[in-house]
């Protein structure tokens, strides 16, 4: 890593206010008892992730060298080929350089010389090696997913313009960099299903149930209790007839029954089309 130019500002040298006394903790309370009880299954889900492998950054006197975090070199190697999906060292090292690149830089008042966050370059590797990727094209693709999550995050921050009036044109892009996280999403998943769409099993439970309708057939009190007798004949398996059932009341009987037909009386005829029952022309 090269060093900053000689005309980049030296916090060192300027003239800063003096530091605030350091305010006293406040007094906690103890851990909630359900907190406590599930401590241990809380430990077991945290163990059985995969374990992702530490960066630290030594000074060699030229530039800040990547180192493990223990003292076995050869384990070390081995974890970045996992997080990474690779045995290949040069593929190591461009995947470490690249998201290297995307961690922001401190002052190290020590060496007097800028040097990558350890604490995000730790966090964006552990980020890739959570989505353990089988192999390369899983890991460039999660590298990517890496990138865009910042960025989305940064832009949100600018668009929210620290509780402010809220920048449209920023979150406008900070809500495609979301959907387009959504969509890597969806690429990783269709990767490793060989293209095909991922099925989802759904199983249906019917219940039989058994519906009993009533037909309530309401009358006049003309009618008397027709709905009672009719109700009654589907209840014993059987519908009432014809015979049965009252007749309604009508002026015009037809063997014995009543027709409901309309009388005539007062009505007049439907007059004919216009032109209808007219000669036509050359007609006698």
């Amino acid at each position: 890593m090269s060093k900053r130019p000689s005309s980049d500002i030296d916090p060192r040298v300027l003239r800063t206010p003096p530091k605030r006394r350091k305010r006293r903790a406040r007094n906690k309370p103890d851990p909630d008892r359900e907190l406590i009880e599930t401590a241990d299954a809380a430990r077991s889900r945290a163990d059985a992730r995969p374990y992702p492998p530490g960066v630290m950054l030594e000074d060699d006197g030229e530039s800040w060298l990547p180192t493990s975090d223990h003292n076995d070199a050869d384990r070390w190697t081995l974890q970045l080929a996992d997080a990474f999906g690779t045995r290949s060292t040069a593929v190591i090292q461009f995947f470490f350089d690249q998201l290297r690149d995307l961690c922001a830089e401190d002052w190290d008042d020590v060496a007097r010389s800028w040097k990558t966050n350890e604490t995000e370059l730790n966090a964006v590797i552990a980020l890739v090696a959570d989505v353990e990727p089988q192999n390369t094209k899983e890991a460039a693709l999660a590298a990517q997913m890496v990138s865009v999550h910042l960025l989305q995050m940064k832009m949100t921050k600018d668009a929210l313009n620290c509780g402010g009036h809220v920048l449209e044109r920023t979150a406008s892009l900070a809500s495609k960099l979301a959907r387009t996280y959504s969509m890597q999403l969806d690429a990783l998943r269709k990767l490793r299903n060989g293209g095909r769409p991922e099925t989802v099993r759904q199983e249906i439970h019917v219940t039989k149930e058994q519906h009993v309708h009533y037909h309530d057939q309401r009358g006049g009190p003309e009618n008397g209790s027709q709905s009672e007798r009719t109700n009654a004949g589907e209840l014993n398996g059987h519908a009432g007839t014809l015979e049965e059932r009252r007749s309604l009341p009508s002026n015009r009987q037809i063997d014995g029954r009543a027709v409901q037909v309309g009388s005539g009386e007062g009505k007049k005829g439907v007059p004919l089309p216009r032109g209808a029952g007219r000669r036509t022309k050359g007609q006698r």
